[in-house]
C-alpha cells in the first residue's frame, strides 16, 4: 500500500555514497589509537606492579614491567586502530545522499538515525573541496551553505543550516550537476 505522504514519481535522480579509503580511515585512528595505547599500557602496568607487590611509587622497574607497558601500550594502540576503522567504515556505509531535482535528503544510521533535507531553493552558495588525499583518489566534500549555516568541528559530521557531502566520487561532475539544479530551481 502506497503511503499518503510519499509521491511515487518522487525517485532520486542519483544516490551517492562516501567513499571508504582504508589509509584515511587508518589515519584519522591514530589520535584515538595513541591515546588507547597510553592509558591502556599504564593501566596494564599498574596491574603488572599491584600483582607483582611491587611499590607503584618511587620504585625503580625491571624488565618485566617494562616489558608490560610495552605490549600493553601496543596491544592496545592495536586495538584503537581496528576499532577505530572498521567504525569509520560501517559508519560510511550507512551514509546516503538522495539528489532530487529540487532537494537533497542526507541519511545516516549506525546507532543514531539521522535524516536532513535541504532545498536548493535555499542554498545560497555550493562550493566543492579537495583535499590532498581526496585529488589522489578522485574525491571531494560538496559543501551547500544555506543561510544559517555553520562549518561543523573537528571530529563531528552534520552542519547547521546547510549540508556536506563528504568523500564523493567524481566531486567535479557532481558538483556542476548540483550547480544546474540549484539555477533551475531559483528560476
Amino acid at each position: 500500500m502506497k503511503s499518503s505522504f510519499q509521491d511515487i514519481s518522487d525517485n532520486p535522480l542519483v544516490v551517492l555514497k562516501p567513499k571508504f579509503l582504508i589509509f584515511v580511515a587508518f589515519l584519522k585512528s591514530i589520535p584515538i589509537a595513541f591515546f588507547l595505547g597510553l592509558f591502556g599500557g599504564i593501566g596494564v602496568l599498574m596491574v603488572t606492579l599491584i600483582a607483582s607487590g611491587q611499590p607503584t611509587v618511587g620504585g625503580t622497574a625491571d624488565s618485566t614491567t617494562t616489558m608490560m607497558f610495552v605490549v600493553g601500550a601496543i596491544g592496545f594502540f592495536l586495538l584503537g586502530v581496528i576499532l577505530s576503522t572498521w567504525y569509520r567504515r560501517t559508519s560510511l556505509a550507512h551514509i546516503e545522499y538522495r539528489i532530487f531535482p529540487n532537494r537533497i535528503e542526507y541519511f545516516e544510521g549506525l546507532f543514531t538515525v539521522e535524516q536532513k533535507t535541504v532545498k536548493f531553493v535555499d542554498v545560497s552558495e555550493i562550493y566543492l573541496r579537495k583535499g590532498v588525499l581526496q585529488k589522489r583518489f578522485n574525491l571531494g566534500s560538496i559543501f551547500l551553505m544555506t543561510k544559517g549555516f555553520m562549518l561543523p568541528m573537528i571530529g563531528s559530521r552534520g552542519s547547521l543550516g546547510g549540508m556536506i557531502l563528504r568523500d564523493i566520487e567524481n566531486p567535479d561532475a557532481v558538483y556542476q550537476r548540483l550547480k544546474q539544479l540549484k539555477d533551475a530551481e531559483k528560476t
